[in-house]
């Protein structure tokens, strides 16, 4: 992902926004009504009518999965995306949303983060919509000022469409990194995590771990692949970056 960070991209904000509008933040359905809608009449007339329905209804259905957790939040997500992307096309196809990425590109992260939300909910019984936005939210916030010299501290979801010339990702221990809380089923988006934090690199990237003699994901990087410091851990260097099942080269 490059050019504008993933949680900053307008397409990304209007959906963090309407999902805070369901949950009752007036400041935040305020932005969508006064942001979202305006285009959408715009772009779809004379079938305002038809659409103004669907926006209504795809709110209603995001307040009733607003009352769920965990998997039965991510099911109903699920759900929810196929209304959310026929309300969402005709806006993003606006001349006001053709900068910074073509249609399909916006489709893409919509999905994501709704992916997202699913994979976090999945993983955890207790997860709330308002968990999602929150965090969503902080991981915007911690994005400003990404480009100033200094240490940024960020989770990988807040790093995504961001670069540093040198990147440490810490515990990459089984039972911290994959979590314990993603199970067998969650394998596969623990990678997908691992390697966005992995490709945050320009120049160095350090893999550090909890233990003396790592497993998990450490030990699949082929032979040769790493340089081991006992007092910083692992350093991979930039032209090496490659973990069975994580695919290719960065």
């Amino acid at each position: 992902m490059v050019g504008k960070p993933f949680w900053k991209r307008e397409e990304v904000a209007l959906l963090i926004d309407l999902l805070a509008g369901v949950l009752g933040d007036d400041a935040a359905y305020r932005r969508v009504s006064e942001h979202f809608l305006p285009r959408m009449i715009d772009v779809i007339t004379p079938d305002y009518v038809h659409f103004s329905n669907l926006f209504f209804k795809i709110r209603k259905l995001l307040k009733e999965a607003a009352a769920y957790r965990g998997r039965a939040l991510a099911a109903r997500i699920r759900e929810a995306w196929e209304p959310l992307r026929t309300l969402f096309e005709p806006v993003l196809r606006s001349p006001a949303f053709r900068q910074g990425g073509d249609l399909r590109e916006r489709l893409r992260n919509l999905e994501e983060a709704l992916s997202e939300l699913q994979t976090l909910a999945g993983q955890d019984p207790e997860f709330r919509l308002e968990d999602f936005v929150n965090g969503a939210r902080l991981a915007a916030q911690e994005i400003q000022g990404s480009d100033q010299d200094g240490v940024r501290i960020m989770t990988v979801h807040a790093a995504k469409g961001l670069e540093f010339s040198v990147v440490f990702v810490a515990g990459i221990t089984p039972g911290i990194f994959p979590s314990r809380k993603a199970g067998p089923t969650g394998q596969a988006e623990e990678r997908r995590l691992l390697y966005v934090a992995m490709t945050r690199a320009k120049e160095y990237l350090y893999l550090s771990s909890a233990e003396a003699h790592p497993g998990g994901y450490l030990e699949e990087v082929p032979g040769g692949r790493l340089d081991y410091d006992p007092g910083v851990g692992f350093l991979w260097p930039e032209d090496q970056w490659i973990i069975q099942g994580l695919g290719g080269k960065r």
